[in-house]
């Protein structure tokens, strides 16, 4: 959020996370857009709540309702292992970072006030802000900040940002004063402070315990029902007083986005997040609701896995890259309210390589690949499921149109939970959707070798030599070369099959205030519920 709303001292969270929601708005003009200019102007609607947010004075009290789909009995409320957008929003709504990626591009300090290295990253500092207090009362320290890192550096306690820590020498962990550590790490890592600018480094306290969490978060947990609902309550020593504004925050899994809609209209939530494309057609015009509809990098994709079965041929992957017709993909599945995609995330980082040719649906050098790799008579699956909106519907267009071209391809309809705990990061072709992150934070999730969720399994000698190189670069220039070659080398054999960058989708009742921010890399523009407010 711009700082001409929060003032000059912080600029505000809009939170995105590895394996999170899917939904988005831009319009028509957004596929014009896509295929001639890269310009990333907005074309959707006009925030109204967020406008008028600014514009009014934010009062105090009250419930936000807030409804999602996505959930099941694998719903945590650990925030160091999140895996869904409602599994987000509630950690978003508990915990603080360190540091954090913002929509405009930057990283700003968020409970660090200085988070800084040497010239090759090697020696980093860290200062925590003074007057931070956790949920129970207690001061945040740097013990706190050592714990965190301990452990992330744990292997009995694995995280999915843990990777970020690969460098970090245990060792070279050391509590210099109350609010400041140092910490070494055993290879040059300057890219370390962008790495842990995504979800999945939450700030917890000495003694964390990931079934009953304490943070320092706008809202403390009071109950926690898996699948089901959970309450959280104002906490009133939040360390950017006033917010947040509400009394109570409750938020509640939906099983499928007609009954979230249902329950928006019908008035038994004031809020839903995450919700699919065509609702903005649907609720357009309704004088209870107000559509939030704004841009952002988030994206689904369907990685194939680069080390094993038929995917580990790269004429495969490349075939089935050429397969999909994307500006169908775009108003089928995104109801036109996206952008196209070309199998390299990171829209909205500065070094995104936008100078990469658009790829087009080529059904003939799709065909010839795959009888190249002898593959031209096999019998492909892909599992998908109703986890996030389009999901499902874009895996089921994917076979329709390898169909149309003579590729025999399956989907497999799986729920959210069995997929997580027995498919996830084992099926050679799968569906998968993400938050918009900084190039090295991703890559660090779902890129290198030591990714937590490296769903390509991907390894690849020229990639993982300039990923080294990356770690060791300081100067910008440079950096922005080592992105766009690294970028270049996904484009022409890497796993991962992005159709489209779509935006976000959310609505809420017309007494509700203050969410939802330009350029939005997650629900709520993050989420941020500890802007809303009712009026």
């Amino acid at each position: 959020m711009s700082e001409h709303i929060f003032g000059s001292e912080i600029s505000r969270r809009r939170f995105l996370t590895s394996a999170a929601t899917v939904a988005g708005a831009i319009g028509a003009g957004a596929l014009l857009d896509a295929c001639g200019s890269g310009s990333s102007a907005t074309t959707g609607p006009t925030n109204s709540a967020s406008s008028s947010a600014s514009a009014a004075t934010p009062k105090r009290g009250g419930t936000l309702t807030v409804g999602f789909t996505g959930g099941s009995s694998s719903d945590t409320v650990d925030g160091f292992n999140v895996y869904t957008s409602v599994d987000a929003a509630r950690c978003v709504a508990l915990f603080e970072p360190l540091v954090q990626f913002e929509a405009n591009g930057q990283i700003t300090n968020r409970l660090a006030e200085e988070f800084s290295s040497n010239a090759n990253g090697t020696v980093w500092t860290i200062r925590l802000r003074s007057g931070l207090t956790w949920h129970n009362g207690k001061d945040v320290t740097a013990d706190d900040v050592l714990f965190t890192f301990g452990r992330m550096l744990n292997p009995k306690t694995p995280t999915l940002g843990a990777a970020a820590m690969g460098t970090v020498d245990p060792h070279g962990l050391k509590k210099l004063d109350k609010l400041t550590v140092q910490l070494k790490t055993t290879a040059p890592q300057t890219t370390l402070k962008e790495q842990m600018s995504t979800l999945y480094f939450p700030l917890a306290p000495v003694g964390y315990d990931p079934k009953h969490p304490i943070g320092c978060g706008a809202f403390k947990l009071d109950s926690f029902a898996p699948g089901q609902r959970s309450v959280m309550s104002r906490f009133d020593d939040y360390y950017l007083s006033p917010m947040p504004y509400l009394d109570q925050l409750i938020i509640e899994d939906f099983p499928t986005s007609t009954a979230q809609l249902n329950a928006l209209r019908g008035g038994s939530i004031n809020a839903a997040g995450a919700l699919p494309w065509i609702a903005v057609r649907e609720l357009t015009g309704q004088s209870s609701v107000t559509v939030l509809n704004k841009r952002s990098g988030q994206w689904l994709t369907y990685p194939m896995r680069t080390d094993t079965g038929p995917f580990k041929d790269v004429r495969v992957r490349q075939a089935f890259r050429l397969l999909v017709d994307r500006p169908q993909f775009v108003s089928n599945v995104f109801d036109g309210q996206a952008v196209l995609g070309n199998d390299v995330f990171s829209r909205f980082d500065p070094n995104y390589n936008s100078a990469l040719p658009q790829r087009h649906q080529d059904v003939d050098q799709a065909k010839s690949l795959l009888k190249a790799a002898g593959m031209q008579d096999y019998a492909f699956t892909l599992v998908s499921g109703p986890w996030a909106p389009g999901v499902l519907e874009g895996a089921n267009l994917i076979a329709a149109q390898a169909s149309s071209a003579g590729v025999k391809l399956k989907v497999v309809n799986q729920p959210i939970g069995q997929f997580v705990e027995q498919g996830y990061l084992k099926d050679p072709f799968a569906s998968s959707y993400w938050y918009d992150n900084k190039y090295a934070a991703q890559c660090c999730l779902s890129m290198t070798k030591t990714a937590g969720q490296n769903e390509q399994h991907w390894s690849d000698p020229q990639w993982d030599s300039l990923w080294n190189e990356l770690n060791k670069t300081s100067d910008p220039g440079k950096y922005q070369d080592v992105v766009h070659e690294m970028q270049s080398v996904e484009y022409q054999r890497g796993g991962y099959l992005i159709p489209g960058f779509f935006n976000e989708v959310d609505a809420v009742a017309s007494d509700v205030n203050g969410l939802g921010v330009d350029n939005t890399i997650g629900p709520f523009g993050g989420p941020h519920f500890e802007l809303g407010w009712l009026g």
